[in-house]
Order: structure tokens, then C-alpha cells, then sequence
């Protein structure tokens, strides 16, 4: 496979065969789950049929297929915004990203996806109880609860490169205040294998799987199913740590 990617940012060395095949499987079950989940959620069907597709582009990912993609499939408010764009254009939203200058508006989602392709295929090991992915300096996406021994470990997923790392369940990941006393859960009956852990000190909140739930579970895709625990807690006046790519 050709590099898609010559200008490489977080490693000087291009990623092996090995690390290209584990990135597309990858790719391919976040994809699958996407469709799963869709079929089962239909309050959040159109994000996660939109979600999968991304996933599915990313295994190949150039900015004139992302344009295409959402040019057809794309939600209204992006699709206008490929029409306007070009590939030079993505490629300036991959370095706006990338600097942090700009992450939050419609043509950051370019950005992101063609980021997030690059720095997912690297299979650097991760370090631990750091804020930010130890991998990528990203922050956290989605926390997840795995089962160890006789009790949980709790491992934060990094919003871009899908990292894992281990992280203190009683420390917040937005403000590093610890004890359990600021922490709120809550989850929503029909998403059991989910909940929303707000902090109450800097009211921002991260969405938690509970893989003991939902042992087949992929963090970024079962996060964008969490809409009923991101409307809960906007309404009850916490914001997300990091959006997802679909904007929520």
C-alpha cells in the first residue's frame, strides 16, 4: 500500500505491514459495530451509519475520497462544507488540527479524519495516569471500565489515535481533582453497558463503557450511541471533555 501520509508527524518511520493490517481490521470492526449498533439505537442510527462509513474510508484514507464520502453520505452542514473545499484545504485542516489552532469547527472534521487515519496506524505502546494520550498528546475520548481480577481497571481512549491507557478512576481527566465526592454517574436504562462520569468540581463529563456489559464493545463507536447520556448531562449543565467526530 502506498504511504498516504509522506509528511509523517508523530514518528519518522512509516508504519509496517503488520501495523497497516491491524490498523484496516480495526477500520472493519469499528465499521461492523457501527452497523450494529445503528440497528439497535435507531435514535442514533443516522450517526452511526455515517460513523461507519468514516470508519470503513479510513482503512484508505485520501481528502479527495473524504470529500466524496461526504459529499454523498455526509450530514447536511458538512456536506455544503466538502463542496467548498478542496484537497489543499484538508490538508490545512490536518495542520490546524494537529496544532490545536483550530478543533472545533465543521472543517475541523477534515482535519481530524485524515489525522486520526495517520496516527492510528502507528502501534506505539502507550504509557499511563497521564491526562493527555501518552501516544498522540490528545485528550481522551471515551473512559472504559475492563475487568481485572476480582474488580474493574478503569483506561481512558484517546479522541485521535484510539489509544488506551490506564488512568486513576477517582481523578478527573479535565481539572485532575481526585475523590470520589465531585464524581456524578449516570446511566440510561436502555444503554446499560454505558454512563456518563461528570466531575462536579469543572463540570465537564466523559462517557464510560462498561466492557463487563458489552464484552464486544468498540470505545469510539458505542461512545457516538451515547446520546441520551449526552443529552442528560448538557441538560444538567456539564460539557464533553472532546466532541466526537459526529459534533456531539
Amino acid at each position: 500500500m502506498a504511504a498516504r501520509f509522506p509528511n509523517r508527524r508523530f514518528s519518522e518511520r512509516s508504519a509496517t505491514p503488520s501495523e497497516l493490517r491491524a490498523f484496516e481490521a480495526l477500520c472493519d470492526r469499528r465499521a461492523e459495530r457501527a452497523r450494529v449498533l445503528a440497528d439497535r439505537f435507531p435514535e442514533s442510527a443516522e450517526a452511526l451509519t455515517f460513523y461507519g462509513a468514516v470508519a470503513s474510508f479510513q482503512k484508505d484514507a485520501t481528502a479527495k475520497k473524504l470529500l466524496d464520502l461526504v459529499t454523498v453520505r455526509g450530514p447536511d452542514l458538512l456536506r455544503d462544507l466538502a463542496g467548498e473545499l478542496d484537497e489543499d484545504a484538508c490538508r490545512q485542516a490536518v495542520d490546524a488540527y494537529q496544532s490545536g489552532q483550530d478543533r472545533s469547527s465543521p472543517k475541523s472534521f477534515f482535519g481530524r479524519v485524515l489525522l486520526q487515519a495517520e496516527t492510528a496506524l502507528m502501534s506505539d505502546s502507550v504509557g499511563e495516569n497521564a491526562e493527555h494520550c501518552p501516544r498522540c498528546a490528545h485528550a481522551p475520548q471515551v473512559g472504559c471500565l475492563v475487568p481485572e481480577g476480582d474488580g474493574t481497571a478503569f483506561t481512558l481512549s484517546c479522541s485521535l489515535c484510539f489509544g488506551e491507557w490506564r488512568y486513576p478512576r477517582e481523578r478527573c481527566p479535565s481539572c485532575q481533582e481526585t475523590g470520589d465526592a465531585k464524581l456524578v454517574y449516570y446511566h440510561a436504562p436502555e444503554l446499560e453497558h454505558l454512563e456518563v462520569r461528570a466531575c462536579d468540581g469543572c463540570h465537564v463529563y466523559l462517557n464510560v463503557v462498561r466492557m463487563a456489559k458489552a464484552p464486544d464493545a468498540v470505545l469510539d463507536v458505542d461512545e457516538i450511541a451515547a446520546l441520551p447520556l449526552d443529552v442528560w448531562a448538557k441538560e444538567n449543565g456539564y460539557r464533553k471533555l472532546v466532541r466526537n467526530l459526529i459534533g456531539i
